[in-house]
């Protein structure tokens, strides 16, 4: 609660007499009280997230799994080995997915920060639509490999569908990677600039009904994050 002091201010008769001339009450005196009156007024709300996941992966090093990433959803780490120290986010081992869910899958932008995503044929990027079928995970990931190239693949279980990548992508670090899907239309995004647009078939779109979000490894060297974000729109 919130007290709020208020000022009371009014008047108040001090002495009155009968006037035998005008035959009624004759005030002699007025006076002025004020003081302070405290009324509890309820806390304004909180303000929401701006985002609908966020993680700029500053505090609390440790493990991935099982983290707050700062907009009330938890991280999961369905493959690879994920930990965060120094302000960053590190995938090694094999190929790795870490996850944050309950996020729409439609009409939403997943982006990451990437860290030296052109060094050593490195490939990281975000997983959007993260969706559980009868052939194991499918969901759409927008990433870079290696010196300038950019990928939009589809994966449902252990299958890789290349969908579309675009070479000569400018190198640099960080790198701001964004997938955004409005219906079965998908962009993918380097530093807020649209590089690959492309339309699922239907089947497709509809496959992808899951509503989970996050990063991705590939096979091989490691992948490092900056932040993590998921916005509507």
């Amino acid at each position: 609660m919130v007290s709020v002091t208020l000022i009371v201010a009014g008047t108040v008769l001090a002495s009155a007499a009968h006037a035998a001339t005008l035959g009624g009450l004759r005030v002699s005196t007025l006076a002025v009280f004020g003081g302070p009156a405290e009324v509890d007024l309820p806390d304004p709300p909180s303000p929401p997230p701006a985002g609908l996941g966020c993680d700029e992966f500053e505090d609390h090093p440790g493990a991935l799994d099982g983290r707050d990433d700062g907009c009330g959803n938890t991280w999961s780490t369905p493959s690879g080995n994920w930990s965060v120290s120094d302000g960053v986010a590190r995938a090694t081992g094999p190929v790795g997915v870490a996850l944050v869910d309950g996020l729409a899958s439609n009409q939403v932008t997943v982006s990451a920060e990437l860290l030296d995503g052109h060094a050593n044929n490195r490939r990281g990027g975000v997983v959007h639509s993260y969706t559980t079928t009868a052939a194991g995970p499918a969901h759409l990931v927008g990433y870079v490999r290696g010196s300038g190239r950019l990928h939009l693949d589809l994966v449902v279980g252990n299958t890789t569908i290349s969908l579309a990548s675009v070479n000569g992508i400018p190198v640099g670090s960080p790198q701001l990677v964004a997938v955004t899907r409005s219906g079965a239309d998908v962009t993918v995004s380097i530093d807020g600039v649209p590089v690959i647009e492309h339309t699922l078939l239907p089947a497709r779109d509809g496959l992808l009904s899951g509503a989970g979000a996050g990063l991705w490894k590939a096979q091989g060297p490691p992948a490092e994050f900056g932040s993590f974000s998921v916005v509507a729109g």
